[in-house]
């Protein structure tokens, strides 16, 4: 942080009025020092990592991906592959300054996968809480209009508070993206009876220990028009509905992880720029990036 900052008596005065940050642990406001100094557009992306569970590997072009996908990363020419160099960039950034750590790099040196540290995973979680960026399992209950209002939750564990938080938000029309990171498959049945109509990222990752039974997405996520990014993995087959097809939005639909068919048509999406899936039957991985 301190290497990046500006020499100049303005900067640093600047960096001695922001130590007045209301977090008071010593350790938590060094943290939190950090992140009041990066750049508007990197703070979102930053607070990001909070969505996935402590010490979690994130490749970093799942990453990238859901970025651009809400729109956290923004070019004017309107190009994908622009997009994707600046989120890249961005990464290397929050690497620079520390804030992330490197987990495994590609033979050409570019990050393959990353991690963030317990406690900065933890300045994540209360400062999104805190500015309604994201809720977890934990801190999205209370006030009913707080409810209504998350844009972001993600679930890391095995227990009751998916039903409750749908319980309780049954018209969760604020909802942008939505994680769930364990064995608990009653999601889809969830998304069978509400409207997901903002939902532009959708992660379902579950154990890779043990085998499920067949998943069905419901007909319903053709009706998300804002679906940008679909991810599932894990030990799960998934029989993916024909109406899929119908996203026009659709950039990224990462199924490699997971035992899936993919429906017919799903190559004429205009937009679909990354498909990752596992054609079961010969045990082979197929990747295929569609530019601009």
């Amino acid at each position: 942080m301190l290497r990046a900052r500006e020499r100049t008596e303005r900067a640093w005065n600047r960096l001695l009025e922001s130590m007045s940050h209301k977090v008071q642990d010593g350790c938590a406001k060094v943290l939190a020092l950090s992140y009041n100094d990066l750049p508007i557009a990197l703070r979102p992306c930053f607070l990001y990592f909070g969505l996935f569970p402590e010490d979690h590997e994130i490749r970093a072009f799942d990453l990238t991906n859901m970025w651009i996908a809400e729109k956290l990363i923004v070019v004017n020419s309107g190009n994908m592959r622009e997009a994707e160099n600046l989120a890249e960039d961005f990464l290397n950034d929050l690497v620079s300054r520390n804030l992330i750590q490197v987990a495994k790099r590609t033979y050409d040196g570019r990050i393959s996968s990353c991690r963030i540290h317990d406690l900065l995973h933890s300045l994540c979680v209360d400062l999104a809480k805190e500015s309604n960026f994201f809720h977890t399992e934990h801190n999205a209950f209370g006030d009913p209009s707080n409810v209504a209002r998350v844009r972001r939750i993600t679930f890391y564990s095995d227990n009751n508070a998916m039903n409750e938080f749908f319980r309780s938000n049954p018209k969760p029309t604020k909802l942008r993206a939505l994680f769930c990171f364990n064995n608990n498959s009653c999601l889809f049945s969830h998304m069978a009876h509400l409207s997901f109509k903002l939902l532009q990222v959708l992660v379902v990752v579950t154990s890779r220990d043990r085998y499920q039974h067949v998943i069905t997405i419901p007909n319903k996520i053709g009706n998300m028009s804002c679906l940008r990014y679909v991810r599932l993995e894990g030990r799960i087959r998934v029989k993916l509905p024909n109406s899929i097809v119908k996203l026009k939005c659709l950039e990224t639909l990462d199924i490699f992880h997971s035992y899936s068919k993919l429906p017919f048509g799903v190559w004429e999406s205009k937009k679909l720029r990354h498909l990752c899936y596992t054609k079961e039957c010969y045990c082979v991985f197929i990747y295929i990036v569609l530019f601009d």
